[in-house]
């Protein structure tokens, strides 16, 4: 079981789990391999401190620091994708969705994706070394590269130069990373538009916002279009914290999450010749609703582990051009690499023009019915003790009786909570629920 990396990267409470000590550990690891680094960091409090501390380490061992500033994910990945130097790597600061209390070190290859399981292990070997054993008398180099957001934003708008919608959309921009490059690409597209949750301020990244928050904006939007206080819309287009996720919510409240917007790509690309092998890569929390729909249209599925690091290497393997987490985590092909919100909504907009349109489209989806719960404990050490624990070996055998729903049961690998999903009958799926609370 690896120490530090999880399911995306390193991550934990800022000077609890997560220290900058471990940045400059980090620091220290990728230099065996890597000359130079581009980082990137998200809008919460803590990331100048980790972005500094890694920094000021690199630097010490002579390692030359490209730095993009206040970016998405999706753009440091686009960034190491277009230099194509294997003495290259990324480091973007970011605890993606999670509250503002927490960050991360996500890692990226020198071409823009994440790591894999194997050379995770091996730079967590290398971060236990003393630190005293790097530092260099050839001191790196610092450059702060601002033309990386501009020439992202270009690249999006040059892959979709088709994207337009007739109606007006709003944007929530999640008080992260990716908002600014999200108004860009707006404006520069030509939607008709109002743009929410772009004025970070340390602690408001995620909070009441973007992905985790997108039905409770939905109902103030609706609230103040009723009082008269806003334009009606047609959509809700939302990010996550580091711009890696997009969902959607259309005016009549059909929401539109990552199952859903795997089924309208799938559709799409089907439609226009592009899904060659017709196949599409999905997660194991991807609902059955999703996959019997996919199959109707003659369209089969891959399976793989939940993070989009399985779903990138999946569609590699498989030679695909879509996959999906029902979080919002889509990959488009191969031209960023890893999931990105914004270049899925410009995309989406480049094969669905209306209202009208999406909801043709969407006819023949069925989803099924899934209840999500997460359990949430005092630390990750408290989780761990629990999956070591008589009562978790015994969990699936609880809902053993519910034969007509599927439940999938997985600790987070980012949080302290154990995600519970229930998909299926609806009565069944509450009972099983119900029986759920009952247990903690």
């Amino acid at each position: 079981m690896k120490r530090y990396f999880g399911t995306d990267g390193i991550r934990g409470r800022a000077n609890s789990d997560l220290t900058i000590d471990c940045a400059m550990r980090l620091a220290n690891a990728l230099s065996l391999h890597y000359t130079r680094v581009f980082v990137g960091r998200d809008t919460r409090l803590s990331s100048p401190m980790f972005a500094s501390a890694f920094i000021a380490q690199a630097m010490a061992i002579g390692m030359e620091i490209i730095d993009a500033g206040v970016v998405g994910t999706p753009c440091l990945c686009y960034a190491l994708r277009s230099e194509e130097d294997a003495n290259s790597c990324g480091v973007m600061i970011t605890a993606s969705h999670n509250p503002y209390f927490d960050n991360g070190l996500k890692v990226l290859s020198s071409s823009g994706e994440k790591l894999s399981n194997e050379e995770e292990s091996y730079l967590e070997g290398a971060m236990d070394q003393k630190t005293g054993e790097f530092y260099s008398l050839n001191v790196g180099s610092y450059f702060q590269d601002k033309s990386i957001l501009k020439n992202y934003v270009n690249f999006l708008l040059s892959l979709c130069p088709n994207a337009y919608f007739s109606g007006r959309l709003k944007f929530d921009g999640a008080n992260g990373s990716a908002a600014l490059a999200l108004r860009k690409v707006a404006t520069k597209t030509g939607f008709d538009y109002s743009f929410y949750h772009q004025h970070p301020n340390g602690y408001n990244i995620n909070a009441h916002c973007g992905v985790l928050a997108i039905h409770e904006v939905f109902d103030r939007l609706k609230n103040l279009e009723k009082n008269g206080k806003e334009k009606p819309f047609e959509i809700l287009v939302s990010l996550d914290g580091d711009g890696d996720r997009c969902q959607m919510i259309l005016k009549d409240g059909t929401f539109l999450d990552g199952d859903a917007l795997c089924y309208l790509f799938a559709k799409a690309f089907k439609e226009q010749g592009l899904l060659k092998s017709m196949k599409v890569a999905v997660t194991t929390m991807s609902s059955l609703g999703l996959l019997e729909s996919l199959k109707a249209l003659g369209i089969d599925t891959v399976v793989t582990k939940v993070g989009d690091r399985a779903l990138a290497e999946a569609i590699r393997e498989e030679h695909l051009v879509l996959g999906s987490e029902q979080s919002g985590h889509i990959i488009l092909g191969d031209a960023i690499g890893s999931g990105d919100g914004i270049y899925t909504a410009l995309l989406f907009f480049s094969f669905y023009h209306s209202f009208e349109e999406i909801k043709a489209a969407l006819q023949d989806y069925k989803p099924s019915f899934q209840v999500l719960k997460n359990i949430s404990f005092s630390s990750k050490e408290a989780l761990a003790n629990y999956l070591l624990s008589k009562e978790y070996q015994n969990l699936y055998e609880v809902f053993a009786e519910f034969s007509h729903i599927r439940v999938v049961i997985r600790p987070s690998g980012t949080e302290p909570i154990l995600r519970v999903l229930f998909d299926g009958d609806e009565g069944e799926v509450l009972k099983a629920k119900e029986k759920l609370e009952s247990l903690f």
